[in-house]
Parts: C-alpha cells; structure tokens; sequence
C-alpha cells in the first residue's frame, strides 16, 4: 500500500483512525499492531512471512542473549538482517554483473524489494545493537518488540522525504 494512494488516504487512515480512537486503552497498542501488520502484508505479501519470521528471530535471539550472554545469538541476528538486506537490495545487480563479466546468459530469478526493506532491517539492527550494549533491555512481548518494527506512521516521513528526491 502506498502512502498517497487513494486506498491509504480515503480508508486505510480513517478506519486506522477510528479504531485507535474508539478502541479503550488496553487495546490500543493491538490495534497499532494489527494496522501496521496489515499495512505491510497489503505492501508485500510474498514476503510477509520472510518479515515475520526475521522479526522472531531477531526477538528470540536477543531473548537468548540476555540470558546467557553468548553472541552467537547476537551475530546469528546480525547476520540474518544484513544477508535479507543484501539479497533483496543487491540480487540483481550482483546477478547483471556476473553475466556481464562472464558474458554469460545464465536466467536469474528477479528479486523483487519488499517495502521498506532498508528502514525496517537498520530499525531491527539498531535493537540488536542497543540491546548489546545494555542501552536497553530486550523487549519481553514479542507484539510490542514488533510494534516497534512495523509501526506504519514511523515510515511516512521517511516515504514523503523519497518522494522529494524522484
């Protein structure tokens, strides 16, 4: 879904709006949840899953890292942020420039980006350092650890200040 869109616009942001207004405070939070999570499965649902199974791994392995201090679990989360980031920021080019330094016409599957790719996994690397250096305490609800990541309205200025550049 994209900000300016007439679908984002005219019905995502009032019911967004209505719900978190009408919603009693205990629930607030879910509805931020569910919002976020719908807004970027409607973006990308090919790569929900992949989004959602990185957030459980980042979550736990910092989970495991407090408890037993060992940075395997750290680097293991590291690793995976940075390799998703690189293969869907960097497949095709990687995969053009072989077949133009070999001159080979090998058939590269076409990697599509997710929405938000970049913001979302410096968002995650950002927790996993923060958490590593004691800044902050890993977060124990796995629903406000993803809050943290997907929130929607966090993306906008970041959506609005890409569009000025184009």
């Amino acid at each position: 879904m994209v900000f300016s869109s007439i679908l984002f616009l005219l019905y995502f942001v009032p019911v967004f709006f209505l719900g978190y207004y009408l919603l009693p405070n205990k629930y607030k939070n879910g509805w931020l949840v569910l919002s976020s999570v719908l807004f970027y499965y409607w973006g990308a649902p090919t790569f929900f899953f992949i989004f959602l199974l990185s957030c459980a791994i980042d979550y736990y392995a910092m989970i495991l890292y407090e408890k037993r201090n060992k940075n395997i679990f750290f680097y293991t989360a590291i690793i995976s942020n940075v390799g998703l980031l690189l293969y869907f920021k960097y497949f095709n080019f990687f995969s053009n420039t072989i077949n133009e330094v070999f001159n080979s016409q090998f058939e590269w599957t076409h990697v599509v980006l997710p929405i938000g790719i970049s913001f979302v996994t410096f968002q995650k690397i950002s927790y996993l350092i923060d958490v590593k250096r004691k800044d902050c305490e890993p977060q124990r609800y796995l629903h406000k650890y993803v809050l943290y990541i997907v929130l929607f309205p966090v993306m906008l200025p970041y959506h609005i200040y890409s569009l000025r550049l184009l």
